[in-house]
């Protein structure tokens, strides 16, 4: 087993807790211009025991807003340890996308636990892996890191810059802008690992309103694109995880999380 040089907390878990997605929620999707908006970020599986967690000094790198005027920080250091975890004044009319990266974290599975969660995500060619060099029942070691944004629109007015390539590890791009799409339509999405269309990976578009949820699946193309059909208005989130072997002598495997959250409004 790979020694572990940061600070970690180690310990077995379920598939259903392990795949927990991490989510930036606006309390507004649509703000009017100078609205102050406070954000949230939850934790939950496919939305199901969802819980609202606070601002992590250790775990967050960066926390963003950019928009056509361009980049700027909004972590606020006042606010760690606290929910919601930014209450942003939403100045520039438009689209706006908050961006938050997280830092490493790290977990160790016993071995069909750790399949479990590998089929959960759609990583069947991992477990064919760990099979045929004989480590499916040895337990496994992981690093993973999380990349979430956000589109909030503000004045109603569409800018385009919702399809802003933001720079990190793993992302993902919308090709039309979903805040504006209707009940019903389709939406394609190009999911990027260092800046490179990503090929072959499950993708998850998991929407919710009035008491329904919608989760829905699909694979990447070679050119790293998916769509979803967008049947309902209310919150969507596109998300998706990637996992390799780890280079570094830190872990067994790494992974990186990608999340996207939008509004779909009624026609």
């Amino acid at each position: 087993m790979k020694a572990l040089i940061y600070t970690i907390v180690l310990f077995f878990i379920s598939h259903t807790s392990l795949a927990h997605d991490y989510w930036i929620a606006p309390t507004n999707f649509r703000p009017n211009q100078g609205e102050v908006v406070p954000i949230k970020l939850f934790v939950g599986d496919h939305f199901k025991g969802e819980l609202e967690r606070e601002l992590s000094k250790e775990m967050t790198i960066d926390f963003e807003l950019s928009n056509s005027k361009g980049r700027r920080d909004i972590l606020d250091p006042d606010l760690y340890g606290k929910k919601p975890i930014g209450e942003p004044r939403f100045e520039t009319v438009g689209t706006n996308i908050l961006a938050i990266q997280r830092n490493w974290a790290h977990i160790e599975m016993e071995g069909p636990k750790f399949h479990e969660y590998l089929k959960h995500e759609g990583l069947t060619h991992i477990i064919d892996a760990r099979v045929k060099s004989g480590e499916q029942q040895e337990s496994a070691t992981e690093r993973y890191r999380r990349y979430l944004k956000s589109i909030v629109v503000v004045g109603d007015h569409d800018d385009e810059h919702w399809k802003t390539v933001l720079g990190h590890k793993l992302e993902i791009i919308p090709l039309s802008n979903p805040s504006n799409a209707k009940p019903g339509s389709t939406v394609a999405f190009r999911v990027l690992l260092d800046g490179k269309p990503l090929k072959q990976v499950q993708v998850a578009a998991l929407g919710k309103a009035n008491g329904r949820t919608v989760d829905k699946h699909g694979r990447t193309d070679t050119n790293g694109q998916v769509s979803f059909e967008l049947e309902m208005a209310g919150f969507w989130m596109v998300r998706l995880v990637h996992l390799r072997r780890c280079e570094e002598d830190v872990a067994d495997w790494e992974s990186f999380w990608s999340s996207l959250t939008f509004e779909v409004k009624t026609d």
